[in-house]
């Protein structure tokens, strides 16, 4: 009996070894993604809203750079595209963003609900 349950039991996937699979599927698709069409990745980790300015994505430049008027497209459930109003890096506002620059991105017309945290924002 023991035997019969070694072989069956080989054949299931631990629960580590799902999210490990699961985890590295999602890596390959975000790399596939931005290796393919971005010039530019920002990853977002927060998003808030300032009242009369706008919705704020803070988040880290992973690949490219970034400046205050491109044009960007919110990769989250449907993607959304939408211009850069203004960027801010440590309470200071700043024209370009570049690679390993952890920032915050003030997107027009853009709603809290509409991005979110582990979203990507791509140009």
């Amino acid at each position: 009996m023991g035997l019969l349950r070694k072989l069956f039991a080989h054949n299931k996937e631990t629960d580590d070894q799902k999210e490990l699979r699961l985890y590295n599927e999602q890596k390959a698709n975000e790399q596939n993604i931005s290796d393919a069409t971005a010039k530019a990745v920002f990853v977002v980790d927060d998003v808030f809203t300032i009242t009369g300015r706008g919705t704020v994505a803070v988040g880290t430049v992973t690949e490219g750079t970034f400046s205050v008027g491109d044009k960007v497209t919110i990769d989250s459930v449907q993607r959304t595209e939408t211009v850069i109003a203004a960027l801010e890096l440590f309470r200071r506002q700043c024209d370009t963003i570049s690679e390993n620059q952890n920032a915050g991105i003030l997107l027009k017309d853009i709603s809290r609900e509409q991005i979110n945290k582990g979203d990507l924002i791509l140009k």
